[in-house]
């Protein structure tokens, strides 16, 4: 909240939570990379299915494991310039204007930021790197963190896993609202590797509010869980189970007992 610390005057404070945060950003980005066969497998499983142009994927993980998967999995056929994942910025975020950009796009929406996207308070200008090493490059490289406009020290745009989350960015309450719209409107929600965290009280808050203000006569939200692992307690499978059955509806929740890589491998058994 950009208050300070006795001792500590306010540019230090900044350098110190500066420096955790790419400290953060830096461990997930170097330990990323493990799980990115999986999310490939979802998003060419999901095209293969036809299914893919009907998918909005929200995520509150930093990683680019999702979005990397979307540019090479989404299209398997010749494409133009650019990027293919929308992030739900709008116009706020200059794309490619090309004449052979490629027109077509798959919904990525990541609320709670993203280790790509790198923010200058100077110029108000937001770069997207595609690439999560970027981050890293911040940390070995500090030239790299530089705007390469007016210089001042670029900072990656994530809101980190605390109980006081900063949501006053411009571009990611613009996320945040594509999010809801797309939760309101969907027929099914799938939670993949998500426990509906105290921490994450902001996104109870989002997903209550889509399910209470559907558009009259459609169906109730369906909910499934693919959040197994080998070797997850029963206890605790229970007990994340009733935790979504109490905040969203006993009916409307189901556990499909799938981890993610077996979603991944087949996501058709869940979508249908």
């Amino acid at each position: 909240r950009e208050e300070t610390m006795l001792g500590l005057g306010g540019d230090e404070t900044h350098q110190v939570r500066r420096q955790l945060i790419l400290s953060l950003a830096a461990t997930v980005a170097r330990d990323s990379a493990a799980g990115a066969s999986f999310h490939s497998k979802l998003v060419a499983r999901l095209r293969e299915a036809s299914l893919l142009n009907d998918v909005t994927f929200i995520t509150t993980n930093y990683d680019t494991l999702l979005d990397d998967a979307i540019e090479m999995e989404a299209i398997n056929t010749s494409r133009g310039t650019g990027s293919i994942v929308d992030y739900g910025f709008g116009g706020l975020v200059q794309g490619d204007s090309s004449t052979y950009a490629e027109l077509r796009s798959f919904r990525c929406y990541k609320i709670h930021g993203s280790l790509n996207w790198l923010y200058c308070t100077a110029c108000d200008i937001l770069d997207i790197t595609y690439a999560s090493d970027g981050v890293l490059r911040l940390v070995d490289e500090p030239d790299a963190a530089r705007c390469p406009s007016c210089e001042t020290i670029r900072t990656p745009v994530i809101v980190p896993p605390s109980y006081y989350k900063d949501m006053s960015s411009v571009r990611l309450a613009v996320v945040w609202g594509r999010a809801f719209r797309a939760l309101r409107e969907a027929e099914h929600l799938v939670f993949c590797g998500y426990s509906f965290p105290d921490a994450d009280m902001h996104i109870k808050y989002l997903v209550k509010r889509a399910q209470l203000n559907r558009n009259p006569g459609t169906q109730p939200l369906r909910v499934t869980l693919v959040n197994h692992y080998a070797g997850k307690p029963s206890d605790l499978i229970l007990s994340e189970l009733q935790r979504f059955r109490r905040f969203l509806g006993e009916p409307d929740v189901e556990d499909s007992g799938l981890s993610f890589q077996d979603f991944a491998a087949d996501p058709g058994v869940v979508l249908q």
